[in-house]
C-alpha cells in the first residue's frame, strides 16, 4: 500500500485509510484480518498479534503521524496514542462490516483526538 506524503496529516490519513479499507473490502486479506482479530481473544494469539503482527501493520500510519509531528501538526509524544486510535477506528469498521462508509474517514481524522482542528479560515491548527 503506498504511503501518501501530501504534507498534510489529514489528507495523508484520509488517502491511506481509504485505500486500505478498499483493499480490505475487496481482498481475502480483509476477512483474514477479521479472523485474526477474533482469534486474538486467546492469550497466545493476542501476544502474537501484539508483538509480531501489529508493529509491521502499523508502521505506515506511524510514519504518517511521525512525519506530521516533524511538521508541527501534532506533538511527537502523541504519535503512539494517535496510532492506537486509528487502529481502533479502522479495525472496528472492518469488524462490523462498515468499510463502505468512507465518508466517516475524513470527519474522524479531523476530530480533535487526532490532534488537529480546522480553524476559521479553513486551515489546520494543532490542538494542544
Amino acid at each position: 500500500m503506498p504511503v501518501p506524503d501530501t504534507g498534510n496529516l489529514i489528507e495523508d490519513l484520509v488517502q491511506y485509510t481509504t485505500s486500505l479499507w478498499r483493499f480490505w473490502a475487496s481482498h481475502p486479506a480483509g476477512a483474514a484480518l477479521r479472523g485474526l482479530i477474533a482469534e486474538a481473544q486467546a492469550p497466545e494469539a493476542l501476544s502474537a498479534l501484539r508483538d509480531r503482527f501489529l508493529p509491521d501493520r502499523t508502521a505506515d500510519v506511524r510514519k504518517i503521524m511521525t512525519d506530521a509531528a516533524k511538521r508541527g501538526e501534532l506533538r511527537a509524544e502523541e504519535v503512539e496514542d494517535k496510532v492506537s486510535l486509528w487502529v481502533g477506528f479502522s479495525w472496528f469498521k472492518l469488524l462490523v462490516a462498515e468499510l463502505h462508509e468512507e465518508k466517516a474517514i475524513r470527519s474522524v481524522m479531523m476530530h480533535r483526538h487526532y490532534g488537529l482542528l480546522v480553524n476559521n479560515s479553513g486551515g489546520l491548527t494543532a490542538s494542544r
